[in-house]
């Protein structure tokens, strides 16, 4: 797998959520010095990333696990390596470091949560340098034998016990039913479902209604003045009558994974941007990872920044009479978090389907990727 940073388009991988202090210092090394060992080679190698030179740059997280800043010395590009658990959690080809500015007690708590002590605070690098008590938190030790929302003050805004997207109503009532749903029939009569497309369909129109109401046009909206409910398509291969079904036309695909789900994302905007025929062309911004490169918290984070997520892979969940349901390589759109006082992570969803569920908690399973677009 190659995770790549081109132009406005930026794919990260983040393993770690807790974080902790240290005081490190800078190491300048070339690529083959004592600090690439046999797996950080391994890690760089499959990701094709060849610095020739890099500045090393120790930090820890609040669980006291070990990490390495790695920046090229032109200046371009870096990673982030967990030295403990042996694998690149973050990396950049182009992008510049976030730590660039910063030699020492640096601290890592994943994707754009990167932080510095600074005497007895922890300051945000990139949260206009917002300042945390460092005595207002709780060691880990504690944190292990209590509840999450006791045991980190004031950083469990970072994880609160639940979140949701701004309008999560969106997804549990305006696409109850109505969600573009999508199903066709081969020459057999077997019925194909089109999930990962109708799980993008709802992203589309989420956007469209809350952030930039040209991203869709409105005659995919049941009623297209209040922008409410997504016409399904049934038993059809041409009718462009469903927002789902009108992008599974531009890039057709049965059985569908992040990845192709945002090189269709590209394709939409691209013919979007040429029916508007306008000066002012939309650009977005996206994330697609897959295993092991998902985490909670890359779920969760664009969560709790207003933009929902599909997740790709195998979910379970409890029907209305606690019978545990299960599916299988299905697309779901999570608009919502949970975080249980034993530490899991329930992912709150709308399946796809018009016949339901629209607003249960994915409670088990295996994810196998995850894709969620902003505009840049």
């Amino acid at each position: 797998m190659t995770l790549r940073k081109k132009g406005l388009f930026t794919m990260t991988a983040m393993l770690t959520l807790l974080f902790s202090f240290t005081v490190c210092g800078t190491v300048f090394a070339r690529a083959d010095s004592g600090y690439l060992d046999k797996y950080l080679k391994y890690n760089l190698e499959i990701l094709d990333i060849g610095f020739e030179e890099i500045n090393f740059k120790p930090a820890k997280d609040f669980a006291g696990t070990n990490y390495l800043i790695g920046e090229n010395k032109t200046g371009e590009g870096y990673f982030i390596y967990n030295s403990d658990e042996k694998i690149i959690t973050e990396y950049s080809l182009s992008g510049e470091s976030p730590y660039k500015n910063y030699e020492t007690n640096l601290i890592y708590g994943g994707m754009t949560e990167y932080f510095v002590v600074e005497n007895s605070y922890y300051k945000s690098i990139v949260d206009n340098e917002q300042k945390y008590d460092v005595n207002e938190v709780k060691p880990y030790t504690a944190y292990n034998k209590m509840s999450y929302d006791n045991s980190l003050t004031p950083l469990a805004s970072y994880v609160p016990a639940e979140i949701s997207v701004a309008h999560p109503d969106f997804f549990n009532t305006i696409l109850r039913e109505n969600c573009g749903y999508s199903v066709t029939v081969d020459s057999s009569g077997e019925t194909h479902g089109r999930c990962g497309f109708v799980a993008l369909g709802m992203l589309i129109a989420y956007a469209d209604k809350y952030k930039n109401d040209n991203l869709m046009q409105n005659k995919f909206y049941v009623d297209s003045i209040n922008r409410i409910g997504l016409h399904n398509d049934y038993y059809t291969t041409v009718n462009n009558k469903s927002i789902s079904n009108y992008i599974y036309n531009l890039h057709p695909k049965d059985g569908t994974t992040s990845m192709h789900i945002k090189e269709t994302m590209n394709i939409y905007v691209e013919e979007r941007n040429k029916q508007l025929n306008s000066n002012s062309q939309m650009k977005i911004k996206w994330s697609s990872l897959w295993r092991p490169f998902i985490s909670n918290h890359s779920i969760w984070s664009p969560i709790k920044n207003n933009c929902p997520i599909i997740l790709f892979g195998n979910h379970e969940y409890e029907d209305n009479n606690q019978v545990t349901i299960k599916e299988k390589n299905h697309a779901v759109v999570a608009y919502g978090a949970k975080l249980t006082v034993n530490g899991n992570y329930y992912w709150r969803c709308h399946f796809g389907w018009e016949s339901g569920p629209y607003d249960v908690f994915v409670t088990g399973g295996i994810i196998g990727s995850i894709y969620h677009f902003d505009f840049a």
